[in-house]
C-alpha cells in the first residue's frame, strides 16, 4: 500500500512542474490581475496671470477693517476659507481678520476694508468723488475696499470676492484693472451749499468726551447727507485744530457751540448757522439723548425729502409727569442713568435696559446680573445700585442658610449690566436680626453709611424699624453698631409696623431727609421723616403729608421709593404700583416728578 502511494507521487510532480503560458515555458511568476501603472507624466505647470495678487503666500495675509466694517471683513474672511480646498495649508493659519486699531507692519499682504487707518486706505478716497462711489483697488501693494456708504461698501465687498479664484494651489485677485471705481450712475449729487460754501467743504466735529450715542447720531447724519447731496463729509473731536467750515455737533468746546448752549434751555434743541472766527459754522445743539434723537430726525427728515440742510430747526420735549413704564412686572425698582442709558433694577435680582433716553421708552430685559452666594437661599430683594469710587455698588437683601435670616450685602460690579459680585462676607448686617432694603448714603465728611430695615419680623416688640451704621471705605463692612432712627408707627398716618424702602435725600438748605414706605388707610405709600440736625445720627421726625397714596391718582396704591434725575435733569420719583398684582394691575415701576420746594419734596405738576 505504501509503496503504490509512493508511485503516484513521483508520476503528479512533473505535471504539477508544468507552466500553462502558451509558449509552454515554465513560469517564474505568480498569477496576478494587476494593471501595470503607466509612467507618471509631470503635472502641467499652472501660469498665474501677471496682474493677479496673490493671497496664499507663506509671509501670511491679514484682513484688516475700520469701525463699523466688520461685517464685510467677515465675509471676506470666510470666503478666502471656503475657496481653496486646502485652506488651512494655504490660508487659514495666516489669514488674520483684525481692527485696524491693531496691526503691525510685518510684510503680510493686506486686505483694507473700509477707511482704516492704513496709507492706502486714505490715498483711496481720491477716487471717490461722492458719497455713493465705492473702489477696489491695489495700493502700495495691499487690496483697498472702501466706500463713504455703508451699502455701498458692502457692493464692493461682493465686487472683491467675485473676482477672488483659485489657481492650481494659489488662491489670488484677479482684478479687472489696477483700480476699480464703482460710480452710482443713476445719481446725479446735486449742488449743496451752504451762504455759498459747498457742503463737502463742511466736517462734523464732536466732543471729545462724546459718548456712543452722539457717535452714532453723527455717523447717521453723514450717511444722510451723503445719499441725498453726494457730499462726503468727515468727522473729527473737538480737541483738533479749527477749520473754516464746521457742523459742530452738541457741546463742542468751539466758541459757536458755547455761544449757542448759553440761551439753550434743559428741553430745548437747536439746529443753526453762526458766523465764527471768519467762517461759518452749523450748530447742533441739545442737552440730553430725547432731544438729540428729536433734532437728528428732523434734519435728516429735511434732507430727505428736500436734499438740503435746513437753515434753522428749533423745538422743545416736555417729559410727561406721570409715566407707567412698559417694564411688564417689577417690584422695589431702582433706576440707574449711566451714559445716557437708563437701568431699572428690581426683586429678583433682575434688570432691565432702555437705551432710547425715553422713560417711555422700550426697556429690554437682561435678566438676572448677580453672581448668587453660595449662602443665598430666598428673598432676592430689592438691589439698588449706586457709583461710588468709579464701580458700581449694589445693596441688597436675602435670606441666608448660615444663619436663617434674612440680611443686607454688598456686591460690586465693573459696570451696570453685571455680573455683581459680593465683595462682604455674607450679611453686614447683624446675623441674628432680619434685615433688609439697604441704601447707601455719603454725608458731608465722606463717610458711607447703609440705611436699612430692622424688619418687624426680629424685634422685640413686632414693630419695625429703621435703622443705620457707618461702613468702610470699600462698602465690604460695617465700621460702627447699628443706631435706631425711628420706628414704623411713629407718623401720624399709620398705625401699622411695617418699614420699607428708604432712600436718603440732601436739600438746598442742608436738611436731611428720608423717603419710605409703610401702609396707610388706602394701601402702600411713601412718607417722608427728616433729621433735625441734617445728619444721619440726629433725632428723626415725620412728615403729616404723604409724597404718595393712592388718593393722588385715584387709581392704585404704590411705593417702594427711590429718587433718581432723568436725561433732561428732571427729577423723579420711582415706586412700584400697584403693592398686589392682584388689584388689576401688575407691579409696575411708576415714574412721578417732582421738584424740592422748602425743604421738602413735591409733585412737580
Amino acid at each position: 500500500m505504501k509503496k503504490s502511494i509512493i508511485i503516484l507521487i513521483l508520476l503528479l510532480i512533473p505535471l504539477l512542474l508544468i507552466g500553462c503560458d502558451k509558449g509552454g515555458e515554465a513560469s517564474t511568476d505568480a498569477p496576478t490581475d494587476k494593471v501595470s501603472e503607466k509612467p507618471t507624466e509631470p503635472e502641467e505647470s499652472v501660469e498665474i496671470p501677471e496682474d493677479a495678487v496673490l493671497l496664499s503666500t507663506e509671509a501670511g495675509l491679514r484682513v484688516l477693517y475700520a469701525d463699523g466694517c466688520f461685517d464685510g471683513a467677515n465675509l471676506i474672511y470666510g470666503k478666502l476659507m471656503d475657496t481653496d480646498p486646502k485652506a488651512y495649508d494655504h490660508i487659514g493659519y495666516y489669514t488674520m481678520l483684525r481692527s485696524d486699531k491693531s496691526y503691525a507692519d510685518d510684510g503680510k499682504i493686506e486686505i483694507l476694508v473700509g477707511m482704516t487707518g492704513k496709507d492706502a486706505s486714505e490715498k483711496s478716497r481720491e477716487s471717490l468723488e461722492t458719497y455713493l462711489d465705492y473702489t477696489v483697488s491695489v495700493i502700495d501693494g495691499s487690496i483697498v475696499i472702501n466706500s463713504h456708504s455703508s451699502e455701498r461698501l458692502g457692493e464692493a465687498v461682493d465686487y472683491f470676492l467675485s473676482r477672488v479664484k483659485l489657481i492650481g494651489d494659489s488662491v489670488v485677485y484677479l482684478p479687472e484693472k489696477k483700480e476699480n471705481i464703482g460710480k452710482y450712475t443713476d445719481y446725479t449729487a446735486p449742488d449743496v451749499d451752504i451762504a455759498g460754501v459747498a457742503l463737502s467743504e463742511f466736517s462734523f466735529v464732536y466732543p471729545k468726551d462724546a459718548n456712543e450715542y452722539e457717535l452714532a447720531a453723527v455717523r447717521k447724519m453723514i450717511d444722510w447727507i451723503g445719499k441725498n447731496t453726494g457730499a462726503i463729509i468727515s468727522m473729527r473731536d473737538d480737541s483738533t485744530e479749527r477749520e473754516e467750515y464746521e457742523i459742530l455737533m452738541g457741546k463742542t468746546s468751539r466758541e459757536a457751540s458755547e455761544q449757542i448752549f448759553s440761551t439753550l434751555a434743559q428741553d430745548e434743541y437747536l439746529f443753526t448757522f453762526v458766523n465764527a472766527d471768519g467762517g461759518i459754522d452749523i450748530v447742533i445743539a441739545y442737552y440730553n439723548v430725547i432731544t438729540m434723537n428729536k433734532l437728528v430726525e428732523q434734519i435728516g427728515s429735511e434732507i430727505s425729502d428736500s436734499g438740503k440742510v435746513p437753515e434753522e430747526i428749533r423745538g422743545e420735549i416736555k417729559e410727561d409727569r406721570m409715566i407707567v413704564s412698559q417694564i411688564p412686572q417689577l417690584r422695589d425698582p431702582c433706576i440707574l442713568l449711566e451714559d445716557g442709558v437708563y437701568y431699572a433694577y428690581g426683586t429678583g435680582w433682575v434688570c432691565y435696559k432702555n437705551t432710547s433716553g425715553d422713560l417711555a421708552g422700550e426697556w429690554k430685559s437682561l435678566g438676572r446680573v448677580v453672581t448668587v452666594p453660595e449662602d443665598a437661599t430666598d428673598c432676592y430683594w430689592a438691589p439698588e445700585v449706586h457709583k461710588y469710587n468709579g464701580a458700581f455698588y449694589m445693596f441688597t437683601t436675602y435670606k441666608s442658610s448660615k444663619n436663617g435670616h434674612r440680611g443686607c450685602t454688598v456686591l460690586r460690579a465693573d459696570r451696570p449690566e453685571g455680573p455683581f459680585v459680593e465683595i462682604s462676607d455674607g450679611h453686614v448686617t447683624p446675623s441674628d436680626w432680619d434685615a433688609i432694603d439697604g441704601t447707601l448714603y455719603v454725608d458731608e465728611e465722606g463717610t458711607p453709611w447703609m440705611i436699612f430695615v430692622h424688619e418687624w419680623t426680629s424685634t422685640p416688640d413686632g414693630i419695625g424699624r429703621m435703622a443705620a451704621a457707618k461702613m468702610s471705605d470699600d462698602l465690604s463692612k460695617f465700621i460702627s453698631e447699628p443706631i435706631e432712627l425711628f420706628r414704623a408707627d411713629d407718623p401720624s398716618w399709620t398705625d401699622r409696623q411695617v418699614t420699607d424702602g428708604c432712600w436718603m435725600y440732601k436739600c438746598e438748605n442742608g436738611e436731611l431727609i428720608m423717603i419710605w414706605s409703610n401702609f396707610s388707610d388706602e394701601g402702600y405709600c411713601v412718607g417722608i421723616a427728616r433729621s433735625d440736625n441734617g445728619k444721619v445720627d440726629g433725632k428723626w421726625s415725620q412728615d403729616d403729608k404723604l409724597l404718595y397714596s393712592k388718593s393722588m391718582t385715584g387709581e392704585y396704591d404704590g411705593g417702594h421709593g427711590m429718587i433718581f434725575y432723568s436725561i433732561t435733569g428732571q427729577m423723579y420719583l420711582s415706586i412700584h404700583s400697584p403693592n398686589n398684582a392682584g388689584d388689576g394691575r401688575k407691579e409696575t415701576p411708576v415714574f412721578i416728578a417732582i421738584r424740592e420746594e422748602n425743604g421738602t419734596l413735591v409733585w412737580d405738576n
